[in-house]
């Protein structure tokens, strides 16, 4: 017989005793999470193998895309950062003139904000202070005295000019900063770094950037100086300039990097460019009035978002940037949630026995739900951490190795944008508890009994999920191509809807391809009984334990998904890239711009390229005047000569203002604004070598005729030339004089072949004249193309195309430029190449992680069944099989499925990028679908593959057996 004792007495008063106290709801809550919190840590560090692994799942994607947007926060120069590149430590910068009152803008560029059909001319700009005259006529000192009236400032003057110089063989082009340096208005523009500032214009400073080129820090520069005045007229002058130092220049995207500093000489009319020294800010006001004298300045005050409040910088490229770092946020939820699921399932599933403990003790629904919830939280935060910090130091890297690569790349300070790594950890945290949020609401219908005894009872499958899954799949897919075909088309033409439209898409397809997977399960299940034991029985178990399974097959998926979409995009845009490419000459033929008149390129090709015949293509241009005619091009506002080949019933008048499409006046025309002027013309041997016409063109030719791409003008049979000289009105309009008739011609048609070989596979509107046609008409020809013939049974190789580069390149000009512009036709190419395997070895290392990973943690849960096999007396052998097996067949069907689904989108943006389309929707132009069955092949085969194998390293020899409760 058991006594209970009578509670003790108190002395105290009734109305002073203690009552029960009422928690509040909130503080039940925030206790309950501070306890689930609190075992989530121990939990965490009491398994750190396997919350190394969730690390893993949850920290490399997030860890990937933060070294992105560093490394693109970096490379990206603007706002704020551009202003010392641009006006250093001054209050603004002078940066352009012209004969026209500037609207006001921020960058000091002009704005068209006119409408309607004909050209816009600006309004007439009010005088300067001390300017007689337009200010791009005026000397510089003047227009720099009448800004510096008006502003109340001080001017320090730029500019710019090029210098060639011969290094190592090599031909270099350095651009030159012309700026007193030693005044401090250039710090921040210019920083000097080693020795001392120029004193007169035979010194120069290099910059870091021509260091890095291959320049010498000190000695002496010799080469050629080439300037331009205001008429766009170039100056050549000798120069010997010491270099005197080493300068730290940052330059900026619409400033380039200078290689060289030096002290300003005469600067040209019409460029008065100038740093502003002002105490006070330069308002909103100043720059509009300014512009009103046709001055275009830059504020610093204003870039910044001064306190007036005029000028907010990039408003809307943040929100293009916002929405663009959504966007990958929202495809990183996904990606995470993915991957992350296997971890947090074989969490929830190792710890049921201890959570029945606590059900079958009164715990709650929701405090079961926070155990796992908690220890995603946990995990999600720490590993997005560590992500951001190893992100932050690949992105570092990345840059480092980027600019030792292409030491020519602009870049600004080592920039982190913390307000954009700020949501991409949000989602990744989300994205943790998300994935851990199908295990936890598991565990509120847990059985106490079931879980205590050690077994799980398998779910009976719900015949409609798989049905609504299929439904969602099917209607996430649709969406996709109704989004994307809509996007090309006049009715959706705003980016933020259509890329809205797509995740939303995309998400439901996902969603609804998730749903499918426990009945496919099921299905494999019941075929399996057809194979052999180890098989027979890995199907089994998936099937029946499809709550272990499904997260499995679920982040298997998450990037077979990436792989079908970027596979077949990149496959199918290559492939109507090849279908469209057009050869620019035979194969293995050399062809190239020619620059100059100083090179013979047929010299050229014979030193350099043994057995090799050169053929030079000219373009055609309108007769040249007399330099001392008084309508010679030295004049301002000279009239210029054209000439137009009109077709029946057509005036030169009528050519020159028709600007309709297709024109009611089809014309090939030289020095007209609105008619074809790409004639081309060859001698006699090109004519029988290269364009081989046909004995009616032939005679065509002969008679002065020309050849024509366009069939609308070949169908006129004869053309009639037609001369006058053009002035152009001030409001951009072109005034024909009288008309000359210079004859009337025969006119033929150029074949496909003709016409890209005599436009150096240019793929426009080309005519051809022959040598008695220019005679006929009087005009001039210019080397413009050049294609050599390799000898007999041979190919011309790189080193010859390098050394034919090198001897008929224009002096004046740097290798780099003159070497981009001379080729060897060797047939289509992939660009795209490194991007695509760059994307696809990505999204293969993450579905190697993702496979590795699910596998390990999914046979870590499966150690239990396979030491009840070695107690019954199973083989290693089989048991490594059954292992193998089971991890092979979600391999399979997480791959299968992952790539259907990826499929979706990659063929809808094929279709999308490869496919033409007019402003109504309709199809103008097939689209190119490629399947890269090769790709998508080893991915299905080697996937599974790798897992099986893993699975049966894992599997123990000699297993731990422990007693099975009853």
């Amino acid at each position: 017989m058991t006594t209970l004792a009578d509670p003790p007495r108190t002395t105290a008063r009734k109305s002073e005793r203690p009552g029960p106290t009422r928690r509040s709801r909130l503080g039940e809550w925030w206790a309950g999470w501070r306890v689930a919190l609190r075992l989530a840590r121990r939990d965490t560090r009491a398994h750190g193998g396997r919350s190394a692994l969730v690390l893993v799942m949850i920290a490399l994607p997030v860890a990937l895309m933060v070294a992105a947007l560093t490394g693109y926060a970096t490379k990206d120069v603007h706002g704020a950062e551009a202003i010392p590149a641009q006006m250093g430590s001054a209050a603004g910068a002078v940066v352009a003139a012209q004969d026209g009152q500037y609207p006001p803008s921020p960058l000091g560029e002009q704005v068209v904000t006119c409408t309607g059909n004909g050209p816009c001319t600006p309004p007439k700009p009010l005088p300067l202070p001390g300017v007689s005259g337009p200010v791009t006529t005026a000397p510089v000192a003047q227009v720099h005295a009448g800004i510096a009236t008006l502003l109340g400032a001080r001017l320090l003057p730029m500019g710019d000019e090029q210098l060639h110089v011969t290094l190592d063989g090599r031909r270099v082009l350095l651009g030159t900063l012309l700026v007193d340096a030693r005044d401090p208005l250039v710090r921040g523009k210019a920083d000097l770094v080693s020795g001392r500032w120029p004193q007169n214009r035979d010194e120069v400073v290099v910059t870091q950037t021509a260091v890095a080129r291959g320049l010498p820090t000190s000695g002496t520069l010799e080469g050629r100086v080439v300037t331009y005045d205001d008429r766009g007229d170039e100056t050549v002058t000798s120069a010997r300039l010491a270099v005197v130092g080493v300068a730290d220049a940052p330059g900026a995207p619409n400033l380039g990097l200078p290689d060289l500093v030096r002290l300003p000489g005469t600067l040209a009319a019409g460029r008065p460019i100038a740093l502003i020294d002002r105490a006070t800010p330069i308002t909103w006001d100043d720059v509009a009035l300014l512009g009103r004298h046709g001055i275009g300045v830059v504020s610093r005050s204003v870039l910044q978002g001064g306190a007036d409040g005029s000028f907010e910088s990039d408003s809307g490229g943040q929100q293009d940037t916002l929405l663009a770092i959504a966007l990958l946020a929202a495809g990183l939820l996904i990606e995470s949630t993915l991957l992350a699921g296997p971890a947090f399932a074989v969490i929830a599933q190792r710890q049921r026995r201890t959570l029945a403990l606590a059900a079958a003790n009164g715990a709650t629904r929701a405090q079961l739900r926070r155990t796992v919830l908690a220890q995603a939280l946990v995990l999600g935060v720490v590993s997005t951490l560590v992500a951001t910090v190893v992100g932050i130091g690949l992105g570092w890297a990345g840059l480092r190795a980027y600019l030792r690569w292409n030491p020519l790349t602009i870049v600004g300070p080592f920039d982190v944008p913390w307000w954009q790594l700020a949501i991409v950890v949000g989602c990744a945290i989300l994205a943790a508890v998300v994935a851990a949020l199908l295990p936890a609401r598991g565990l509120g219908r847990i059985d106490v009994v079931s879980a205590l005894r050690g077994e799980v009872a398998p779910k009976r499958a719900r015949r409609w999920v798989p049905v609504v899954g299929v439904a969602l799949a099917a209607l996430g897919g649709a969406g996709i191509f109704v989004t994307i075909a809509l996007s090309r088309t006049t009715l959706l033409q705003q980016p933020r809807v259509v890329a809205g439209a797509v995740v939303a898409s995309a998400f439901v397809l996902v969603v609804g391809a998730l749903l499918t997977v426990p009945a496919v399960l099921v299905l494999v299940g019941r075929l399996g009984g057809a194979f052999p034991v180890p098989v027979r029985m890995a199907t089994r178990d998936a099937s029946r334990q499809r709550g272990r399974a499904t997260p499995t097959v679920a982040a298997i998926m998450a990037g077979t998904i990436l792989l079908g979409a970027t596979t077949i995009a990149f496959a199918s845009i290559t492939e109507r890239q090849r279908i469209d490419y057009v050869p620019s000459a035979p194969a293995g033929w050399l062809y190239g711009q020619v620059f100059g008149d100083e090179a013979d390129p047929g010299v050229a090709a014979a030193q350099t390229i043994p057995g090799s015949r050169a053929y030079t293509i000219s373009s055609v241009a309108p007769p040249e005047r007399p330099r001392d005619s008084p309508g010679s091009p030295s004049s301002p506002n000279a009239p210029t000569r054209a000439i137009a080949a009109a077709t029946p019933g057509c005036t030169l008048a009528e050519i020159s203002s028709d600007q309709t499409q297709p024109p009611r006046c089809p014309s090939l025309g030289l020095g007209l604004m609105y008619s074809s002027a790409n004639l081309q013309s060859f001698d006699e041997v090109g004519l029988r070598d290269l364009l081989r016409p046909t004995p009616e063109q032939r005679r065509v030719l002969d008679q002065g005729g020309l050849l024509t791409s366009q069939p609308e003008i070949a169908r006129a049979g004869r053309l009639t030339w037609l001369s006058t000289d053009l002035t152009t009105k001030p409001d951009g309009t072109q005034s024909p004089g009288p008309v000359t008739t210079l004859g009337t011609i025969p006119v033929a048609l150029l074949t496909p072949e003709q016409a890209r070989l005599a436009d150096a596979g240019n793929n426009a509107d080309t005519a051809v004249l022959g040598p008695s046609g220019i005679a006929r008409i009087g005009a001039t020809t210019h080397p413009q193309h050049v294609l050599v013939r390799p000898a007999d049974g041979t190919t011309i190789t790189d080193a010859q195309r390098d050394a034919f580069a090198k001897a008929v390149a224009d002096p004046s000009m740097a290798e780099e430029i003159s070497g981009e512009v001379v080729h060897v036709e060797r047939g289509f190419v992939d660009t795209y190449a490194r991007l695509r395997w760059l994307m696809v070895d990505t999204v293969a290392l993450l579905i190697l992680v993702a496979t590795l990973t699910a596998t390990a943690l999914s046979m870590g849960e499966a150690q239990r069944d396979l030491a009840t096999l070695a107690a019954i007396g199973s083989t290693g052998r089989l048991r490594r099989a059954i292992a193998a097996a089971q991890s092979g067949a979600l391999a399979v069907v997480g791959t299968l499925v992952g790539l259907a689904v990826g499929a979706v989108p990659g063929i809808a943006f094929a279709r999308a990028a490869t496919g033409g389309y007019d402003d109504g929707g309709a199809l103008v132009k097939a689209p190119t679908v490629v399947v890269p069955w090769d790709v998508l092949a080893v991915a299905a085969v080697g996937i599974p593959i790798l897992a099986a194998l893993l699975a049966a390293l894992v599997v123990r020899g000699n297993p731990t057996l422990t007693r099975r409760t009853t």
